[in-house]
């Protein structure tokens, strides 16, 4: 599975994530669309974690999930 985030701090970021035998994107968010949509945490096993390219508090823009080959 192929997982695509797109992170906001001072400047947009494309980061994609890319997991092996993971489910999900490997962190929990906070926040409302108003206000926005940050990272709260990052799980000890997923995606996240494995690539190391998001952090607690950046703001999430755009998540697409697309199948992996």
């Amino acid at each position: 599975m192929y997982l695509t985030a797109l992170f906001q701090d001072l400047e947009s970021v494309e980061v994609e994530l890319i997991g092996k035998n993971v489910s999900g994107l490997g962190f929990d968010v906070k926040g409302n669309p108003r206000d926005g949509i940050s990272i709260s945490n990052i799980h000890e096993r997923g995606a996240a974690r494995e690539n190391n390219q998001i952090h607690v508090g950046e703001f999430i823009n755009l998540v697409s999930v697309s199948p992996g080959l």
